[in-house]
């Protein structure tokens, strides 16, 4: 199943313009065999599923992304000679 659906799981998540898709992957995919006893469905709806727990993933990301206070570095300032 993996080695089917992993890598267009990787591509739909590197089209998305996600920051990590690897990471993002990873966490589908624990997050898949956390819930996978519910699991109800044929290939196909297991497909889809796992596509659906992937955009849900990415959408938290970005969410956290955008509830974290951007840090800005400012270089010192020069001394003056």
């Amino acid at each position: 199943m993996w080695r089917t659906l992993h890598p267009p799981l990787l591509r739909y998540l590197t089209v998305r313009g996600n920051d990590a898709p690897e990471d993002l992957a990873a966490e589908t995919w624990l997050q898949v065999v956390r819930d996978l006893a519910g699991f109800r469905g044929d290939a196909q709806a297991f497909r889809g599923w796992l596509f659906t727990v992937a955009r849900h993933r990415a959408v938290d990301q970005g969410r956290a992304r955008a509830t974290r206070p951007v840090v800005t570095v400012a270089e010192p300032y020069a001394e003056r000679a």
